[in-house]
């Protein structure tokens, strides 16, 4: 076969520091000059090599670019094997993942046996002028984080939320814990983004220890000073004049301080939609109340493969399944499948749960082992709605499944109230191997009891609202919470000292992602602690409250300690000391009152 003719490649023009080229397609968008690939605005990490193999391929989109090509013009001056192009495109396309339905193709990149590869979309080119200083310097908005996995059977929820964020400012989706509530307004603000080019900020309430937390996480995800003299009003100033959609995540356990300031914020910025996510309604003016369902189950026992797949949960639980390294279905699972998407009644996290295990257990004994476990726990707890105790049941029987190595971090990992990395689960697993406790959280993360963010190199790890509050259950009703309590709080204390020392080391953009997700740990903490652990962990967390806007409220951590320290039947008086110069300190930064400076002067 007579080798394709050569062609030159793309050519990349020398960086313009006063422009870029971006390219965009689906919802990608891919910047040369930044060497930057985003999907909805979330960045994506890919190599050099894969992002030039994207380059060369979406320039010259709809035709198929061979091998030797790609080669000469990725890998210029370098001697390699065509091999290192096919692991290089698998990268690329693990990258892309599969397109939306609305996507004009149904693969990104097509291989054409013995002749190259083919970019099937259409990609628009377009130069795209520096940005001004002031919006250079502008507090970016807290972005949605980018779903993993594909939505599925929430098509018509999705456009129902649309629909009435059309007619309504404030969209509340309620429903019961693992529903999938966050996953398909996720959904649905992507898709807003997409229509109209709307902004999105969003903002989780899930880490909150306190209600008093509230606008100042709020003002945070939008760029405002969250210490201003006046929260609300800094960020009425920060959005004026903006379209702008804020997402408000797990709202149920802060509804006493939320209504308020969102009722404040949409009747002084005409451009501002809310789509909340609750358990219960926020009960604020103008809300509209979408309350979602569980997946549509069959009710039919005898259904073959492709008769059960026409129901959502069935097909939610085929493809989990599949993730997890599941077999091939064949015509005569589709009974199994129904029973058990029935099981879970349609409940997405519930489903997920039992998908997991798929990759490891045959669907029939699946199928026979969860039907006794429910029905076991499901009695004598009448009182409990239903879907409640099937969740419930999940998780218990989830649980019984774990080794004791696994359990024990399990619950213990209940202790976090947010995001958490490896060193942080290593170091609440005392009296653990290392190794033991590293491949016990693996496995957690595994069996979807651990969830696992790809793209937050930081903190990867958390545990989902409703299963960090089983496990916080299963920890209460153990003998080791106190000792976990204080283990944590001695962790946050290493992680502040360590937090200081870096503070002239890094930008404070860089230490702000190393550190700033660790604020409600801390709180948390602090709540937990006697007066010598907290005194200490005043004391060292400083930066952390100052660099977060939070003086206020550490003024009152401070003004608190000191009130646990007097009351020891023998005072720490250094200990006292210091924390009275340090309210002095975040008295004179938030302009306290001058009888509670003398005071703490004296």
């Amino acid at each position: 076969m007579p080798a394709p003719p050569r062609r030159e490649p793309v050519m990349q023009a020398a960086p313009d520091m006063s422009a870029d080229i971006r390219w965009r397609f689906g919802a990608f968008v891919v910047w040369e000059t930044q060497r930057r690939l985003e999907r909805f605005g979330q960045a994506i990490r890919l190599g050099s090599r894969a992002f030039e193999l994207l380059l060369q391929l979406i320039a010259r989109a709809g035709e198929v670019v061979s091998s030797e090509e790609l080669l000469a013009a990725v890998w210029s001056g370098v001697v390699v094997e065509e091999a290192s192009v096919r692991v290089q495109m698998s990268a690329l396309r693990k990258a892309l993942g599969e397109p939306e339905p609305s996507d004009p193709c149904e693969e990104w990149i097509s291989n054409i046996p013995l002749r190259g590869y083919r970019f099937n979309a259409r990609a628009l080119r377009e130069e795209v002028g520096a940005a001004s200083g002031s919006d250079a310097d502008e507090p970016a908005f807290a972005k949605p984080p980018v779903p993993l996995t594909r939505l599925i059977g929430r098509e018509a929820d999705v456009e129902r939320m649309l629909a009435a964020l059309d007619t309504h400012r404030i969209v509340t989706v309620a429903g019961t814990g693992g529903i999938g509530k966050t996953r398909a307004a996720l959904h649905a603000a992507q898709c807003l983004q997409q229509r109209r080019a709307v902004a999105t900020a969003f903002v989780d309430l899930a880490p909150l220890v306190s209600q008093e937390h509230v606008l100042g996480t709020m003002a945070r995800a939008l760029g405002a000073p969250a210490d201003a003299p006046d929260t609300l009003q800094a960020i009425e100033q920060r959005l004026a004049g903006r379209e702008l959609l804020l997402l408000v995540d797990n709202c149920e356990h802060v509804l006493d301080s939320l209504p308020m300031p969102i009722a404040a914020l949409l009747a002084a910025l005409p451009g501002l939609r809310v789509l909340a996510t609750s358990r219960e309604v926020l009960r604020a003016p103008g809300e509209c109340v979408l309350r979602l369902a569980p997946l549509a189950v069959p009710e039919a026992e005898r259904l073959t493969l492709d008769e059960a797949m026409d129901w959502p949960a069935v097909r939610l639980l085929v493809e989990r399944a599949r993730d997890a390294g599941s077999g091939a279905f064949n015509a005569a699972h589709g009974s199994l499948l129904a029973r058990i998407s029935r099981q879970v009644d349609g409940i997405p996290l519930a489903i997920e749960l039992v998908a997991a295990r798929l990759g490891v257990q045959s669907l029939n004994d699946l199928a026979l082992r969860l039907n006794d476990h429910m029905r076991l726990n499901a009695a004598g707890k009448r009182a409990v709605p239903e879907r409640h105790r099937t969740l419930a049941a999940t998780l218990d029987w989830s649980v019984a499944l774990l080794n004791e190595q696994e359990l024990r971090l399990f619950r213990r990992l209940s202790v976090f109230r947010g995001r958490f990395d490896v060193e942080s689960a290593l170091g609440i697993s005392v009296g653990v191997d290392p190794d033991t406790a590293f491949d016990a959280l693996i496995s957690l993360a595994n069996k979807s009891l651990v969830f696992f963010d790809h793209d937050d190199a930081v903190a990867p790890y958390r545990l989902l609202d409703t299963t960090r509050s089983y496990a916080a259950t299963l920890l209460a009703q153990s003998d080791e919470r106190p000792a976990l309590l204080r283990r944590h709080a001695t962790l946050m204390l290493e992680l502040m000292q360590l937090a200081t020392a870096d503070l002239p080391q890094l930008s404070e953009q860089a230490w702000a992602e190393r550190y700033a997700h660790r604020l409600n740990d801390v709180r948390a903490a602090l709540e937990a602690s006697d007066a010598n652990m907290a005194a200490s962990l005043v004391a060292v967390s400083a930066p952390l409250w100052y660099q977060l806007s939070e003086v206020e409220e550490y003024r009152d951590r401070i003004s608190a300690t000191i009130a646990l320290i007097e009351h020891e039947p023998r005072p720490d008086q250094e200990a006292a000391a210091w924390l009275h110069t340090a309210l002095v300190g975040a008295l004179l930064h938030t302009g306290g009152p001058d009888r509670a400076l003398d005071a703490a002067c004296d």
